[in-house]
């Protein structure tokens, strides 16, 4: 989305994140590799306390419309892609619309907001987390309760593991 707009923004604010953060008594212990991406395009975050609704009153308005407006009718898409592009085609048809408030293209107010962000670092961000792990004897590695095939001659050897969204990549002590 960053690369979409051409920025990325100074602020994220979070209602409910346990992917990226999990309370521990009254500090947040953010994951390492959201930390990894806050430090890459230079943002803050803050998250809302669980127990004030008036903190997240306008987060959860804006997920409500959200869920209105691009999950209604519900999206078909065969690929990831895919159903990526059908939402992205719904969030510019709504930026084409005047906000309800302001009297304004919402189009207008997304381009003051780019306006006040901070300028993309130039390179984009790899959202992988590299874990070691070692092979049993065929070759197999034990990754988030799922097997995956690293290959018979990679039996009980240390090997680097790259998990992303929608990949896992194992390397071998060459990184290749």
């Amino acid at each position: 989305m960053f690369d979409h707009i051409g920025a990325a923004p100074r602020h994220l604010v979070f209602a409910n994140a346990t992917g990226i953060g999990r309370r521990v008594g009254t500090k947040v212990v953010e994951a390492k590799l959201f930390g990894a991406f806050k430090l890459h395009y230079g943002s803050e975050s803050r998250f809302c306390n669980p127990y004030a609704g008036n903190e997240k009153g306008n987060v959860e308005n804006a997920v409500g419309f959200l869920r209105r407006n691009l999950m209604v009718p519900e999206p078909e898409a065969a690929t990831l892609q895919g159903l990526n592009d059908v939402l992205m085609a719904r969030c510019m048809a709504l930026a084409e619309a005047v906000h309800y408030r302001k009297g304004l293209p919402v189009s207008e107010l997304v381009a003051q907001g780019v306006a006040a962000s901070l300028a993309l670092p130039g390179v984009g961000f790899d959202p992988v987390r590299y874990e070691s792990r070692t092979a049993d004897k065929k070759g197999h590695v034990l990754i988030d309760a799922n097997t995956y095939a690293a290959g018979l001659s990679f039996h009980r050897r240390t090997l680097t593991v790259g998990l992303r969204h929608d990949v896992v990549e194992i390397l071998d002590e060459r990184m290749v």
